[in-house]
């Protein structure tokens, strides 16, 4: 009995263990823009609807990879980044990212020696939007950053709350947060602020606003929790508890099956 309780309990926690590396699983849409540089067809990631185009739905005339990748803290980053030599990039989700009462969350990594670097949320085929500036005031919302020299970068963080009462959303923002503190160790907010009018069932669309070929953007996520957009490469007192289970549930069972 003491035995069959030892392997349950060692067993739970493995399994907790594994569910929490796990929950960040289930993201809205993923770009971690792992294409070679001088690529003009750019469809990976997950949760998309086509590829990357021009503002204009065109296919790139130039491509917009640029070798290297953008770095934040312990982030999981991939793959290379998109330069704003292209100064409009687009691409649409497979699912929409706004709904009545819905909260959805964006992050994203941006480098930006530029004065001109804003962020769209739109709807395709119509004209509601939000848009976000990282250096000069927007019309919408501004979270400033500040410049970085490749690989680092900001982290942009954002949280959009739907109202379907009367249309809105409210909007809070972080740069370069406290990652390992979690959702509730955030701290006050770079950006809150609110829009009204808002299609909340329509937003569907990505757009990278610039016209500098020194802003570089990079890991792209939306999803419904800041576990869906917030993944980091395991502590290592995390990964040595992981082992130490696996090791404690062999050992129970290979001693289980020697009586």
């Amino acid at each position: 009995m003491k035995m069959r309780n030892t392997i349950r309990w060692v067993g739970l926690a493995v399994v907790m263990l594994g569910v929490r590396t796990a929950v960040h699983a289930s993201v809205i849409a993923y770009d971690g823009f792992n294409y070679s540089p001088g690529a003009t067809t750019l469809n990976g990631g997950i949760g998309w609807s086509g590829g990357w185009t021009q503002n204009n739905g065109n296919p790139f005339a130039s491509s917009p990879v640029v070798s290297g990748g953008l770095t934040y803290s312990s982030v999981v980053v991939t793959g290379n980044m998109i330069s704003g030599r292209v100064p409009y990039v687009r691409r649409t989700t497979s699912s929409q990212f706004s709904g009545a009462n819905q909260t959805f969350w964006v992050s994203l990594l941006l480098d930006s020696n530029a004065q001109d670097s804003n962020f769209y949320l739109t709807e395709t085929g119509g004209t509601d939007q939000l848009g976000f500036s990282f250096r000069n005031p927007s019309p919408d919302f501004n979270l400033p950053t500040t410049a970085k020299t490749p690989p680092a970068s900001n982290f942009i963080l954002l949280k959009l709350v739907f109202n379907g009462a009367d249309n809105s959303v409210t909007v809070n923002g972080w740069a370069n947060p406290n990652l390992r503190a979690g959702e509730a160790g955030l701290g006050t907010p770079g950006l809150t602020g609110s829009k009204s009018a808002v299609d909340v069932w329509n937003l569907n669309r990505v757009v990278f606003a610039n016209s500098d070929a020194n802003t570089m953007w990079d890991e792209i996520r939306i999803g419904t929790t800041f576990d869906d957009v917030v993944v980091l490469i395991p502590e290592p007192s995390t990964i040595f508890l992981f082992g130490v289970g696996l090791a404690t549930l062999n050992w129970a069972w290979r001693r289980r099956g020697r009586r």
